[in-house]
């Protein structure tokens, strides 16, 4: 009796996890107050836009929004913001435009603001590969415990600029995609909005070889490949071991 096992290349995803738990979608669950995040995140209206290698972002906070400060200060940490962008570069730096900090006493009255083009508020925190993306991760120290005041980066501007090339993707992940347009703060803007999805693909491992035309896996083969399937056929005798596979 012939034996044959189908193995669909599929991409199974782990979800990709980096310093933080989770992006600015979800709140920082371990050191951040979940709900607390979740309602700072809607605050935030923001602008992404790529040229290249070049990502300008702005955000401001809609302040009428916040939460009660009683209840910010509440929490074991204060909000933060993470954001991520898509940047096809091998290393890549951080100009600040323009930052506006508010000063609030602890009861939330507003005293005064600041404006400032130098901070280390505001930081890459990290750069990774995933799958086709190539990301960096921005840091913004939102609000900042100065014990009789409450500092807060009501507006910012700035600019990721990459340097240096890396090996472009021709195609990206079907199953990937909704992870990158979640990722990426600029994903519309990103090379990975402008990349076709790969066709999908099986790898089919067989005891025997196929005779057509009499094979009745010929026409689940034939099948396939009309459908938008790439299809390998590996038989047992020439693979001999897991990484010929």
């Amino acid at each position: 009796m012939k034996k044959l096992f189908i193995i669909p290349i599929l991409l199974v995803s782990s979800i990709f996890l980096f310093a933080f738990d989770d992006t600015e979608y979800t709140g920082f669950k371990n050191q951040y107050g979940t709900s607390i995040q979740k309602i700072i995140n809607g605050c935030v209206v923001e602008s992404a836009n790529t040229n290249n290698q070049r990502v300008d972002y702005s955000y401001e906070l809609d302040m009428t929004r916040l939460p009660d400060f009683i209840d910010i200060l509440a929490e074991e940490s204060l909000p933060a913001l993470l954001k991520t962008f898509a940047i096809p570069s091998a290393k890549a730096t951080l100009d600040i435009h323009k930052m506006t900090i508010g000063i609030y006493n602890r009861e939330g009255e507003y005293l005064k603001s600041e404006s400032k083009t130098e901070s280390d508020l505001i930081y890459i925190k990290q750069d990774f590969y995933f799958k086709e993306m190539r990301g960096y991760s921005v840091f913004i120290d939102l609000f900042v415990d100065g014990l009789e005041t409450i500092s807060i980066i009501t507006s910012a501007s700035f600019s990721i600029n990459g340097i240096g090339e890396i090996e472009m993707p021709s195609s990206i992940s079907e199953a990937f995609e909704p992870s990158y347009r979640n990722l990426a703060a600029n994903y519309d803007s990103s090379y990975l909005s402008e990349l076709q999805y790969k066709k999908p693909s099986m790898m089919i491992l067989s005891h025997n070889v196929l005779n057509p035309p009499e094979d009745d896996l010929l026409a689940y083969i034939n099948w396939k490949k009309s459908i938008g399937f790439d299809i390998e056929i590996v038989y047992k005798g020439t693979a001999t071991s897991t990484e010929q596979i």
